[in-house]
């Protein structure tokens, strides 16, 4: 009943601020981005998004880096990092199950993630915004 509570809240907030925050793309691009947005606790592959768009992975992969300027590997990471970012305001989440819900393989990995993303550890980041309260 939790978890599904959680992913429910999770889509609820990824739509959010996937509307308030959209830039007009190119079809292939923006239904890409839609997609990882409405997907964003589930495993996305490159493989994935050729099957929605219809179109090999090498292409999506170029018009991708172009329009948006990354890859879509690192926009999905960067997005699910974002998207985690609110559950660890919650100290009686832990970590690991974080993790778990934006199907990170594991707890070392989202944190190596995370801190690509962010310059901060999981771990830091919950500190720093927990000490602000």
């Amino acid at each position: 009943e939790l978890k599904k509570y959680e992913l429910e809240m999770v889509k609820i907030f990824t739509n959010l601020v996937n509307n308030a925050s959209k830039r007009k793309y190119d079809y292939p691009v923006s239904k890409i981005i839609d997609y990882i947005y409405q997907n964003i606790t589930s495993k996305i592959t490159v493989s994935d998004l050729s099957k929605i768009t219809h179109l090999s992975p090498d292409y999506i992969s170029r018009i991708f880096n172009k329009e948006v300027g990354m890859s879509i590997t690192d926009y999905i990471q960067e997005k699910k990092v974002e998207a985690s970012k609110s559950f660890l305001l919650y100290k009686n989440i832990s970590i690991t199950h974080i993790a778990s819900i934006f199907d990170f393989c594991n707890h070392g990995y989202y944190s190596k993630v995370f801190k690509k993303h962010t310059g901060y550890s999981p771990a830091e980041f919950r500190k720093m915004h927990n000490e602000e309260e």
